[in-house]
Order: structure tokens, then C-alpha cells, then sequence
């Protein structure tokens, strides 16, 4: 009998202290600072890097690599989104079959 109510406390304070932690967590993320946006919802790119040629060959290899491995073209433009967060780049095949680095712009700053 005296274990029954040994373990229900137990379970009862681990609850308890796992609900404190998750409600703690929860709190802590609602006051961190937010990030700027446009008035459409989209990011602003204001803050993305300015394009370099070692930038836009990270940007190249790893679109390459993707192609590569087939990824399918929803994955493509996930990569493209994440390498315009990161390096302000994307990358692209042309008409001509080339592959393109653009920045923001739309300004070519690498070919191959």
C-alpha cells in the first residue's frame, strides 16, 4: 500500500515537473524578438549577405549535388529558398541547359 502511493507521487510531482518545463519553454519562445517582414508576409532580404564568387560556388555545388541525386523539384526550391536565406543566391538551369547563380536582383553572378 505504501508503494502505491510512493509511485503515484512520483508520477504525479514528474508530471508536474515536465508540464512546468514544456509551459517554461513556451514562454521563452513567445518573448523572443521576431523577425522583420514585408507587409506581403515574405522576408525581407535586407539583411542577406552580398554575393561572392565562393558564395555562389557553395550555391552551384550543392544545387548540382541535388540534381545529381535526383531530388524532386519541391526539394529544388526548398535549397533555393534556404540558399537565398543563407548566401543570398539561387541557382538555376537556363534555356540553354547553363547552370545560373543569381542573387536577389536577378543578377547573374556565376555561370557554368
Amino acid at each position: 500500500m505504501d508503494n502505491k502511493n510512493l509511485i503515484k507521487a512520483s508520477i504525479m510531482f514528474g508530471g508536474g515537473f515536465l508540464l512546468f518545463l514544456a509551459l517554461k519553454s513556451t514562454a521563452t519562445n513567445s518573448t523572443a524578438p521576431t523577425t522583420s517582414t514585408s507587409p506581403s508576409g515574405t522576408a525581407s532580404f535586407d539583411s542577406t549577405p552580398a554575393p561572392t564568387q565562393e558564395n555562389a560556388k557553395i550555391v552551384m555545388t550543392a544545387y548540382s549535388d541535388a540534381l545529381k541525386a535526383g531530388e524532386p523539384p519541391h526539394v529544388m526550391t526548398e535549397l533555393n529558398q534556404e540558399m537565398m536565406k543563407e548566401f543570398g543566391m539561387r541557382c538555376y538551369i537556363d534555356n540553354s541547359g547553363q547552370m545560373v547563380v543569381c542573387d536577389v536582383k536577378g543578377d547573374t553572378v556565376l555561370t557554368k
